[in-house]
């Protein structure tokens, strides 16, 4: 045992001489680990950045296009509304504007709605379905569009509604929407037979 016992106490008093340091295989190891670590954390920070700037875009076009459909939505709650009560147009009501027998979805209450936001509630530095805005992110151009679809099944009181964001440096879609508004006057409209 005596031999064991000073073979490794000499072995670990060789190592631990105080004048010498790191070998040169240790040192370039270092550095290589130190380097695969900050360009993998640089990698990360690229990406997140990338994800960051995407998500407020998305963020963005969000806003824009719920403040739009809650100005829509308020003129749905003002069509045909005189005083407190809500006047309903009957024939639109039935979907039937000229009182011909027929029935369509250019004729009820989404058609209606349809025609009234168009004329009194354009988009804001825009035509009725289109306008420009600027982003706050880097004051980048996007496009918000609305078009506007008669839902074609009885009694033709929605209005369907599509919104899309798009990036006009590049050309793609940043977002899209689907909704659909009912005005508050077809609720009053009498009930229809099956």
């Amino acid at each position: 045992m005596p031999v064991q016992r000073s073979n490794i106490q000499a072995l670990l008093l060789k190592r631990q001489q105080p004048n010498e340091g790191f070998t040169l295989v240790e040192v370039l190891v270092g550095i290589l680990l130190v380097l695969i670590f900050a360009a993998v954390s640089m990698q990360a920070f690229v990406a997140a950045t990338a994800l960051k700037v995407r998500a407020q875009e998305i963020s963005e076009a969000d806003k824009w296009i719920n403040a739009d459909l809650e100005s829509l939505k308020v003129r749905a709650t003002q069509l045909d509304l005189g005083g407190t009560e809500y006047n309903p147009f009957l024939l639109a009501c039935l979907g039937d504007s000229a009182d011909d027998g027929g029935s369509n979805s250019t004729e009820g209450y989404g058609a209606r709605l349809n025609n009234d936001i168009v004329t009194n509630a354009p988009l804001s530095g825009g035509n009725a379905n289109s306008m420009t805005m600027n982003s706050e992110i880097g004051s980048r151009p996007y496009t918000l569009a609305r078009a506007f679809t008669n839902v074609n099944t009885s009694p033709y009181n929605r209005l369907a509604v599509t919104y899309t964001v798009t990036d006009q440096a590049d050309n793609s879609v940043v977002a899209t929407f689907y909704s659909e508004l009912l005005p508050d006057a077809s609720l009053v409209c009498p009930a229809q037979p099956s």
